[in-house]
């Protein structure tokens, strides 16, 4: 029986479901579902890159609108923008020379802001997708970076080398240059270089190391907050965020007969290029009237025989009984755009060893030690603060506190050291610039000393913005003693 069942199944017909037609069909099926979900994969990063694209444009807000322009890629000629202009990739934005202090215009990143200064050139390099970062390519000028937690990392190549600015986080880049605001005069030396400083965030600089055997591989140069590198010179380390804006604060550059040759025009000759001498005699000459002259002191602590542990001095003199006013004064250019930071400390350490008017004299004005700041905001291009020091009051003389609004009047102890600091960002409101510093000694007979002096920017600030308006010049200040 076994042996019929085997013989029944080995006869029976094949099954003809499989049949070659069938199999076509599956196969054409089975081609079009792969190429439906191409398709669909495709539209779906094509969506991705559109939406990534729309979040994330190059947006032109316009603050100085005479001073904003752009040059779309491939054009000669630069033309004004309009508020809220997108920016394609190739444009460059254009901040002219003329604009003023601060900040010229802002590109939004949607979210983030880019904030350009005057004399600033920012070209659009790649616009972010998938796969790709927003980059801006820096080629003069200056730019702070504020990158909020949603944004995304944005990359800024310039003249050296090309960094990445993370998210969250605040920045200034710029170039350093030997003609801008932006650069200080004391700063100058350094140009042509790229600085980036970091107030929050990580700025990672793309470099590379070479190892033995002469391959080279990369390895970033990580800049934390609180730091900043100068690009160029590749250093593995960081400065601090605090900006030297004044040279020779201890008057250590040059000799004393150098200092006073600036008062010789004559090119010829070796002098100083710090510090500026003036001495400004009476125009009315007296029988007693002798003119006064600046000098350097040192100043070594007692038993000392070290250089190393005196400090040089400025010194002002003028004595022999005069009954004329006298100005001893030495001068330095600043030049230097000074929004971007938060603080700007001025320091000095003043002594007066003599003077012979009671207090600042009959005017308010004649005194011993002023430090006076030439400064510009948004409401005036010539203003000033002074700060005026005196030491002694004599009961048979007259004096009378200044009732300039610009001067600050503060006594200090007699034939002793006296720090002074003050942060000119919180003392003078919606500060731009700082031109110029000057010292001077100012009556008739005094023997006074300034030292250690110095003007930092200190930290960025997080509100580089200016108010619509501020008050015009220094804010009076109700002296420490009188």
């Amino acid at each position: 029986m076994s042996e019929t069942m085997l013989e029944a199944e080995s006869t029976h017909a094949p099954s003809t479901f499989w049949t070659p037609a069938r199999k076509g069909w599956l196969v054409i099926l089975l081609g079009f579902l792969i190429f439906c979900g191409l398709g669909v994969s495709g539209a779906y990063a094509g969506m991705q890159l559109l939406r990534a694209r729309e979040q994330s444009p190059f947006q032109v807000k316009v603050e100085q609108p005479e001073a904003v322009l752009v040059r779309p890629l491939g054009a000669i000629q630069a033309s004004q923008v309009a508020d809220s202009e997108d920016l394609d990739v190739g444009t460059t934005l254009i901040i002219a020379e003329k604009a003023a202090p601060g900040v010229a215009g802002i590109v939004h990143l949607f979210p983030g802001d880019v904030s350009a200064w005057a004399n600033t050139q920012l070209q659009v390099e790649q616009r972010g997708g998938v796969g790709q970062a927003n980059r801006l390519r820096l080629l003069q000028g200056q730019i702070i970076v504020d990158l909020p937690s949603t944004a995304a990392a944005l990359e800024i190549s310039t003249i050296t080398r090309t960094v990445e600015l993370t998210a969250p986080g605040y920045y200034r880049v710029r170039q350093l240059a030997k003609d801008s605001l932006t650069t200080g005069v004391a700063e100058r030396d350094s140009a042509p270089d790229t600085e980036v400083a970091v107030a929050s965030g990580e700025a990672i600089v793309n470099a590379t190391r070479v190892l033995p055997g002469g391959r080279q591989v990369s390895d970033p140069i990580r800049i934390p907050p609180g730091g900043r590198q100068l690009l160029a010179k590749g250093n593995r380390g960081y400065f601090q965020n605090a900006w030297p804006l004044l040279r020779d604060g201890k008057f250590t550059d040059f000799s004393v007969d150098e200092y006073n040759l600036t008062q010789v025009q004559d090119s010829s000759v070796k002098k100083s290029d710090t510090w500026q001498v003036r001495v400004q005699n009476p125009v009315v000459q007296s029988q007693n009237s002798v003119p006064g002259y600046f000098d350097l002191d040192h100043d070594c602590p007692k038993g000392s025989s070290q250089p190393q542990e005196c400090r040089i001095a400025a010194n002002f003199v003028r004595t022999g009984f005069n009954d004329l006013p006298s100005i001893i004064a030495i001068t330095q250019d600043i030049r230097a755009d000074v929004v971007s930071y938060d603080k700007l400390q001025l320091t000095a350490s003043i002594r007066i060893r003599k003077q012979s008017l009671s207090k600042t004299g009959v005017a308010g004005t004649e005194c011993p030690v002023l430090i006076r700041v030439f400064y510009t905001n948004s409401q005036s291009s010539d203003a000033k603060a002074e700060y005026c020091f005196w030491a002694y009051e004599y009961a048979n003389q007259k004096s009378t506190k200044s009732n300039y609004p610009w001067i600050k009047t503060i006594h200090i102890y007699p034939n002793e050291w006296s720090g002074f600091s003050i942060d000119l960002k919180h003392e003078i409101p919606d500060l731009l610039t700082i031109q110029q510093i000057e010292v001077h000694a100012n009556g008739h007979d005094y023997d006074t000393n300034v030292a250690d002096i110095s003007l930092d920017g200190i930290d960025l600030t997080q509100q580089p913005l200016l108010p619509a308006s501020a008050p015009h010049g220094a804010t009076q200040r109700t002296p420490e003693q009188y």
